[in-house]
C-alpha cells in the first residue's frame, strides 16, 4: 500500500528493478508484499508436502479441487479486465488481441500486450507458479511412493524446483509473462519445515 500511495503522489519508486535483469534484487526488501508471499508460498509447500506421505491420492479429485477453488475467481477478474478494456476503447476487437485474451484466460498472457497487468497489478503471477507446484504432487507422489530414502526424495523435491523455477524463467524472459520464479524456492522452505516438524521431539 505504501508503494502504491507513493507512486501515487508522483514519486519515483527506486527499488523497482529491470523486469529483464537477469540477477537482482529488486525491491524485496522494501515491497512487503514479497514477504507475504513468500510465507504464502512456505504454507503451501508445507500442506501440499503433507500428500506425499498419504497411501492414496485421487488425481483427480485433488486437481477438480484446485481449478474449482483457482479459476472461477480468476476468470471473474479477466472477464471484468477485457470489458473495461473495450469499453474505454483502449483496446479494438481484433484477431490478435482475441487470441492475446485467450493467452490470458490459459494463465499465459503477455504483460506488453493487453494492459491487463497494470490493473491487477500483477498479482496473478502467483497462480502461475502454484498451478506449477500443483502438476508436480502427482508426479512427486509417485516417486515418494517408490523410495523411503529421504535424501532421494529432498532429490526429488529439489529437481521438482529447479524445474518450476526454469520454466517459471523461460515464461518470463521469452514469453514475456509476468512471473517472478524465484519465489518457488520458499516451497522447500515450506518441505524443510514438514520435514523438521516429523523429526521433532
Amino acid at each position: 500500500i505504501f508503494k502504491e500511495l507513493y507512486i501515487y503522489l508522483g514519486k519515483k519508486w527506486i527499488y523497482d528493478k529491470d523486469y529483464f535483469e537477469l540477477i537482482s534484487f529488486g525491491n524485496q526488501a522494501t515491497n512487503t508484499a514479497k514477504i507475504g508471499v513468500a510465507i504464502f508460498f512456505m504454507i503451501s509447500g508445507y500442506l501440499f508436502s503433507r500428500l506425499l506421505d498419504k497411501k492414496n491420492l485421487d488425481i483427480k479429485d485433488f486437481f477438480s479441487n484446485r481449478f474449482y477453488r483457482i479459476y472461477p475467481l480468476y476468470a471473474f477478474v479477466i472477464t471484468v479486465c477485457i470489458f473495461y478494456i473495450i469499453l474505454t476503447g483502449e483496446e479494438t476487437i481484433s484477431l490478435v488481441n482475441i487470441w492475446e485474451t485467450v493467452k490470458w484466460y490459459a494463465f499465459l498472457g503477455q504483460y506488453d500486450e493487453i494492459n491487463i497487468v497494470e490493473m491487477t497489478s500483477g498479482v496473478e503471477w502467483t497462480l502461475k507458479l502454484e498451478i506449477l507446484m500443483y502438476t508436480s504432487i502427482p508426479v512427486l507422489f509417485f516417486l515418494f511412493s517408490k523410495t523411503k530414502n529421504k535424501i532421494a526424495r529432498h532429490g526429488f523435491i529439489i529437481a521438482s524446483i529447479l524445474i518450476i523455477f526454469t520454466i517459471g524463467f523461460l515464461l518470463r524472459i521469452y514469453g514475456k509473462v509476468y512471473i517472478d520464479p524465484r519465489a518457488v524456492l520458499c516451497f522447500y522452505i515450506g518441505y524443510l519445515a514438514l520435514e523438521l516438524k516429523n523429526y521433532s521431539i
